[in-house]
Parts: C-alpha cells; structure tokens; sequence
C-alpha cells in the first residue's frame, strides 16, 4: 500500500489473476463481487498481487466489462434530508427542439453512480457529481457535459454522429466506449475502446475540424487536442475503475488521494500533518461508505480519523500524534 511494495507469492498471484477474469466477466454475480471485496481486504499482499495482476491484463489488452450497478456513497452521518436527494436521479424534460428533438437533463449527486440507456442504445454512466444535457435529433446525437464524469457506450451510427460538448471543445464520435471528465479549466477524454474525434465546439456539425485522434488506451485534454499535442498512453483499467465501485492508486501522492476522494464524499478532508501530503499512496479502495473507505488509509498509512460531523469534516493524523 506504499512505496515498499510486499513480496507476492506465486499462490497469491494466480488467485489475484483468476479475480481479474472473473470481475472482467459479463455475468459476475453481486455475491462474486462481494466475495472479491473481501479477498482484497484481508492483507496488502492481495492488493499489491491484484494491481499487479491488472496490469499484465492490460498488456494483454483485455478489456474491463463489468456491469455496473447504481450506488449510493453517503457516509453516515450525512444529512438525512440531503442523503433522500442524493438517491434520485433527475430525468427533466426541458425544452422542445426544433428537428423532432427534446433536451433531457440527467445527473447525480455526490457519491452516486447512475446507469442510463438511452433510445439508440447507446448508454451513459455517470458517476459522482456529474451533470449531463442529452438531445437526440433526425441526424446529430448530442451530449452537453456540465459538471463531473461519464463513460459513454455509442451504438454505432454514421448518420448519426454522436457529439459530446464541454466548456473546453467538442468530442466527436460514430460509436465507441470512452469516458469525459470535465476538471478546473479543462476536459480530460479517456478511450476505452475505438477511435474519438477531440477539436474546438462546432454548433455545425459540416464545419467541426478535429485536433486530435484518440485510440483506444489513449487520453488527452481538449486543450491539448486543440493545440496539437501528442495522446497520453492510459492504463484504462485503472483509470476507469469508479465503473466497478473502485479507485485505484498507483503511486499518487497522498494530497492527491484526498483531493479525489472529496469527489465522492461531500466533506472536507484535511491533513494535520502537512508534511504528509507527498506520502505516495499504492492501493485498490473499494467505495463504500466514508469511515470504511478511509480505514483502508489508515491501516495502510498508520493514520487515524477524526471525525467532526457537525461541519463535515474529518482531520487526518498520525496514530503516534
């Protein structure tokens, strides 16, 4: 779970392996997962064997295909009021369009993850935050992301092209799974599978010009992609984990581990210690509610939680302060 990574013994690794298959299975059962969970929670040496087994996995380029389920991530002691909101999900017609189109509005509150299908087949999954505006007409399929994350399943179609619009550019599709994330300042695009199309937002479909090509294992920026930078490589098995109620980390400083579990708990975490904040942090969290989240933390990292529900705020510090 940090820098010293644990010794995994041949046993353990092709246990970590068979998991690997079954969570990539189309027809993992809700008590497989659940079994999975507990494996991975017995020891350090499990989750150091399944990052491991993960990634010659995706050197094999086998893709992840695990159904999702929707959930619900609220600790404990959130407010009653605001944890009934965050099991909606909201399906708002907003405005008729001209060319037999209607603008529907879906999104999610902290810490939910919601599935939706829709009328061409194509699928939206939303996780934590996210807030989308879906508008299918004769000849465009279009998506307006104005807030969080979602992976996009497309049913192919090139009649039909599929646009995503954030604050930063245009994303443009014929059908493929990818995901858009719209950070502070820009949109990261995360191919999972196909060919995506980055460029500046284009309201006429004839005049979009791409800046970017991305492939599958690919990320990039709009920003990027408008300025005619090169793709990243991506580990999308990781990268996409949230699909599966999971977070991987893999070497990311602790401030940044923090920073991302803030996305789907609506506190605020903080560090006592600030000299903490650049510990490197190697672990597989399973999303669950915020105490058994963050014990994974403390176990690994010998912290302790301090918890200030009044405020909504948990202080984290060193078991020996």
């Amino acid at each position: 779970m940090n820098t010293n990574r644990p010794i995994i013994p041949a046993s353990i690794h092709n246990v970590a392996v068979e998991w690997i298959a079954r969570l990539n299975a189309e027809n993992l059962s809700e008590q497989q997962e659940q079994a999975f969970f507990a494996w991975l929670a017995e020891s350090p040496v499990h989750q150091a064997a399944y990052l491991e087994a993960e990634q010659l996995w995706q050197r094999g380029d086998v893709l992840a295909r695990v159904k999702p389920r929707t959930t619900t991530l609220w600790p404990k002691f959130a407010w009653p009021a605001l944890a009934a909101a965050c099991a909606l999900i909201l399906a708002i017609v907003l405005v008729p369009l001209i060319n037999n189109s209607v603008e529907v509005l879906y999104q999610t509150a902290i810490g939910e993850q919601k599935k939706i299908q829709l009328e061409d087949g194509s699928t939206l999954e939303l996780n934590t935050g996210s807030r989308v505006r879906v508008s299918f007409s004769d000849d465009q399929r279009v998506v307006h992301l104005e807030q969080g994350e979602v992976f996009f399943e497309v049913t192919k179609n090139s009649a039909r092209p599929f646009n995503v619009f954030t604050q930063n550019g245009q994303v443009r599709v014929v059908g493929t799974r990818f995901s858009v994330r719209q950070l502070q300042g820009d949109a990261l695009v995360r191919v999972q599978e196909g060919t995506v199309a980055l460029g500046a937002s284009s309201d006429d479909p004839d005049t979009f010009v791409p800046g970017s090509l991305l492939n599958a294992n690919q990320q990039q920026t709009l920003t990027a992609a408008i300025n005619g930078e090169s793709p990243q490589l991506l580990d999308t098995s990781s990268a996409l984990a949230w699909r599966k109620r999971m977070l991987v980390f893999n070497g990311q400083s602790l401030a940044a581990v923090i920073v991302e579990l803030q996305r789907y708990f609506p506190v605020v975490i903080e560090l006592e210690n600030k000299q903490l904040a650049d510990t490197q942090v190697t672990a597989v969290i399973r999303l669950q509610d915020l105490r058994t989240t963050l014990s994974v933390l403390e176990d690994s990292l010998g912290l302790r939680s301090e918890y200030d529900d009044a405020n909504q705020k948990v202080v984290l510090r060193l078991k020996t302060d």
